[in-house]
């Protein structure tokens, strides 16, 4: 089941982790945007960033590229401070709002940029993350004409330069139409069957749950959640159409261990495991409840983390 729960213990990678983070808390002046979080990201995952706007996201990313320096904690790119040359030299970022030059085409820019970092085979390079991004046939077009789906492309393509080892790619489908996030699901998908470690930043959590390993849910500069998109895992949710339904019914539904959330007739219950389907109904008939109906349903990341902001974080 796609239960997502903070007390879940996620496995120490073998070996160096591509990324350690660890009691990291950033503040701008007076503001906390980031309050004592830690985890590793073992080399080849791919991890999505969770939560609402505000919540320490993308400070989380900025320190992590070292952009910008920690209050406190430590941060650790393949065992490198994020500083180091040698920490930089294996990361690539393309940010939530990319800007190009307007004058300039796609190869141009990507040349520009090659050249910045030092690459010697400047030509080939660019050949290569044109291609993986779907931009070859645009290579020669201003980008002052792009679509906002070819900019976000393109962004990553500049990313890609170098062969970086780990991706951060922050709100990289924002603003895209169905067709644009589809085309950039696919091309996030190619870098993860290519061994790329991935750290992913989306409000679009159907994109998120398409391409990603495993999820953390911020809320409020803390983690509240921690956990494998196992695919493996029971996908469970229980809807019951049910009149007549008490608090005290409530309470003992919840004392099971389920999310509930019911809002006459429908109640929807989370976080079942297979076969404990009759132990609801019973409490039902327990407590008097009329019950008309029960469909089992999968329980999507979006039911998952909405249910946990429901909750307020209680898992914090």
């Amino acid at each position: 089941m796609l239960t997502l729960n903070r007390t879940t213990q996620i496995v120490p990678p073998a070996g160096e982790p591509a990324l350690e983070v660890d009691g990291l808390v950033k503040s701008y002046g007076k503001v906390v945007a980031v309050r004592g979080i830690g985890f590793l990201v073992p080399k080849g995952q791919v991890v999505g960033l969770l939560g609402p706007n505000g919540a320490g996201k993308s400070s989380t990313i900025k320190v992590c590229l070292g952009l910008t320096l920690p209050t406190r904690g430590i941060v650790r790119v393949f065992g490198s401070a994020p500083t180091t040359v040698e920490a930089r030299r294996r990361m690539g970022y393309s940010p939530e709002t990319p800007y190009f030059y307007p004058f300039l085409t796609a190869e141009e820019i990507l040349t520009f940029y090659a050249g910045l970092q030092g690459i010697k085979s400047v030509r080939t390079s660019v050949d290569q993350v044109l291609r993986a991004t779907g931009l070859e046939a645009a290579r020669r077009r201003k980008v002052g004409h792009f679509s906002k789906g070819m900019v976000q492309r393109l962004a990553v393509a500049q990313s890609l330069l170098g062969d970086p080892e780990i991706l951060f790619l922050d709100e990289p489908s924002s603003g895209l139409d169905p067709e644009g996030r589809l085309e950039m699901r696919q091309i996030i998908q190619g870098l993860k069957r290519s061994g790329k470690t991935i750290l992913v930043s989306s409000h679009i959590l159907s994109d998120i749950e398409a391409i990603c390993d495993r999820v953390i849910v911020i809320d409020a500069g803390r983690i509240v959640a921690d956990r494998l998109l196992d695919g493996e895992m029971p996908a469970l949710e229980v809807e019951v159409e049910v009149r007549a339904l008490s608090d005290e019914a409530l309470a003992a539904l919840r004392r099971m261990g389920w999310s509930v959330h019911y809002d006459e007739p429908r109640l929807s219950v989370l976080n079942l495991q297979p076969g404990q389907e009759p132990r609801l109904l019973a409490l039902l008939a327990e407590h008097h409840a009329q019950v008309y109906q029960l469909e089992r349903k999968k329980a999507t990341l979006e039911d998952i983390y909405m249910e946990i902001m429901r909750q307020g974080g209680q898992e914090k």
